[in-house]
């Protein structure tokens, strides 16, 4: 199972990347490039435990990984309005209770 994950977010990030560098308009390439960042580095967060004991990254690697998705984190959020226009997300369903 952990290895058919780990195949699934390696497509994900692989398609991601080709579909980026479609994009023909620069700062629509920088939105979609700043969060396919924040995916693959928040995937690599996510399994630190095992690049750590793998050594394949060190600790001080880890916290670096942390802070540049917060960092991202922080950016993304700022062009939230975007993502959303970007995947047609209706606006009911913006303003929809979440139970």
């Amino acid at each position: 199972v952990t290895l058919a994950i780990a195949s699934m977010e390696s497509y994900i990030a692989k398609a991601f990347y080709t579909a980026i560098n479609k994009i023909e308009h620069s700062e629509e390439q920088a939105l979609y490039r700043r969060l396919s960042r924040l995916y693959s580095l928040d995937t690599i967060y996510s399994h630190r435990g095992w690049f750590l004991e793998s050594d394949y990254i060190s600790g001080g690697k880890s916290k670096a990984i942390r802070k540049q998705v917060s960092a991202l984190n922080k950016k993304v959020r700022q062009d939230a309005r975007l993502y959303v226009d970007a995947f047609q997300i209706p606006d009911d369903l913006l303003r929809a209770n979440i139970i």
